[in-house]
Parts: structure tokens; sequence; C-alpha cells
């Protein structure tokens, strides 16, 4: 099996069942040991080491400049909807974004940028910060009748 197949086997039956591109990302980022290679013992198995580590990192670097591509509406919604799946508040999940993002920078960029991913988690932090904000400034909510 050459590499192209070995990727598009990845894509279509692992990472395609991985819900949204946050935990795509982060999926991926995991498969990453220290050392910088990618591990999958599945995929290994079947396709060896080299072509294994060469599919995960082109899909790395895919799912790393589709997160650049996002509208940053959409790249919210998601994080909303990551935040309420792990119960946690917004500002939690994104800080939780903010402290793996070095691990979820793929080696190859692929035309992507770590200021941009920098700068797109520095925006998803400042758009929560600015909803908590306006959410403090509104008035309590008048009391029910009796």
């Amino acid at each position: 099996m050459d590499v192209v197949e070995s990727l598009e086997n990845f894509v279509k039956r692992t990472l395609a069942v991985v819900p949204g591109i946050w935990h795509k990302l982060a999926y991926l980022a995991a498969l990453r040991k220290d050392s910088g290679e990618y591990e999958h013992w599945g995929l290994s198995k079947r396709y060896g080491n080299e072509a294994t580590r060469s599919a995960l990192g082109a899909a790395h670097s895919e799912v790393f400049v589709d997160v650049l591509r996002k509208p940053v509406a959409t790249l919210m919604e998601e994080v909303t909807e990551n935040a309420v799946e792990q119960n946690l508040p917004e500002e939690e999940y994104v800080e939780e974004l903010w402290l793996s993002r070095r691990p979820m920078l793929p080696s190859h960029l692929a035309g992507g940028s770590q200021k941009h991913f920098e700068l797109t988690l520095t925006t998803l932090r400042s758009l929560i910060q600015w909803r908590l904000s306006r959410r403090q400034d509104e008035p309590p909510p008048p009391p029910p009748d009796r």
C-alpha cells in the first residue's frame, strides 16, 4: 500500500468519525509522540511505520489548515458545543485549547503558521471574555409574578 491509499483509508475510516474540527486536531496531536513521530498501532501493522507516519502527518497538516480556513463564527460554535459536551464553561474549554496549542501544530504547516493559529485561539478567547462581560452588564431578569 502506498502513502496515498493509507491516508485515504485513515481519513475515511478513522478521522471521519471523529466529530468536529477541534476533536480531530486534538486526536491527531495525541498520535504524535514526544519524538515528533506519529504512532498508530493498527495503521502501522497494516501499512508499515513509515507510511503511517507520513499519512498521519499529512492528515494533521490538512486538519490544521482547515482550522485556519474556517470562519471564526464556525470555530466559536464548535467551542460552545464542545464545552457543553464536556460540561465546562466556554472559557475553560478554550483555555485548554490554548494550553495544548503546541502539540496541535503539525510538523509540516502546509501554508499555515503558528502565529495564525495562536491569533485564532486568542480571538476565540477574547470573544468569550467579551460575551462574559456583556452578560455581567445586563440587568437581572425581573422576578416572576406570583
